[in-house]
């Protein structure tokens, strides 16, 4: 919906020739195929394999320890946040900037 109001914007002046106005429609139409899907598909810049190009087989055990030690690092940093978070506010000891500044210079 978006999309069809963005090129409503534009259209009528592409098809009059207006340069800047074609482009708005190309990359509206561009941006409307690759939200449905109808470009080809991208080739994957990267692969995972073993040493000699063979799959990387992992045993039962091998995940669990991968996923509790992930689970680990995930609850260490909630705990760091949460820490960050209900971290004590210093006190206003009433004294202003001004005041402190006056007293360090003299």
């Amino acid at each position: 919906m978006r999309l069809d109001a963005l090129l409503l914007g534009v259209y009528d002046k592409a098809k009059q020739g207006g340069l800047s106005e074609i482009d708005r429609v190309l990359a509206i139409e561009a941006a409307r195929a690759k939200l449905l899907g109808l470009n080809a598909p991208v080739a994957a810049k990267h692969q995972h394999s073993g040493a000699d190009g063979s799959p990387i087989v992992l045993t039962v055990a091998e995940m669990e320890e991968a996923a509790a030690s992930f689970d680990a690092k995930v609850k260490l940093n909630l705990a760091a946040l949460a820490a960050k978070e209900s971290a004590p506010a210093l006190p206003d000891v009433g004294i202003e900037a001004a005041a402190v500044e006056k007293r360090l210079l003299t």
